[in-house]
């Protein structure tokens, strides 16, 4: 599927602000995150998005995740949710997503 630029710059603007929540909770419930995959390329290369990237991959220590995943909820905005295979039976992968309803 293609996305025009205006598009992608309205998808990443959500991205950004959803990474900005993601922030302010881990910074609330002190753990650390790190940016990874695409993400951690596009900001060391580009300082911005890669081109056409749809997603924002970030990771956790084991003990961090699980706190995350945890506690999370109650300081994210009520529009998000995590989908993981601790809070869905049915959710198939082995690592959570932060979706925006």
């Amino acid at each position: 599927m293609y996305l025009s630029w205006d598009e992608m710059k309205k998808i990443n603007d959500v991205q950004v602000e959803m990474l900005r929540d993601v922030t302010e909770a881990c910074k609330k419930l002190n753990i650390c995150y790190y940016m990874v995959h695409g993400s951690l390329l596009g900001t060391v290369r580009n300082s911005k998005f890669v081109p056409g990237d749809d997603d924002i991959d970030i990771a956790f220590f084991r003990k961090d995740y699980e706190t995350f995943i945890e506690k999370a909820p109650e300081l994210l905005n009520k529009n998000y949710f995590i989908q993981a295979n601790t809070t869905e039976d049915s959710y198939p992968l082995e690592f959570a997503k932060l979706r925006d309803s």
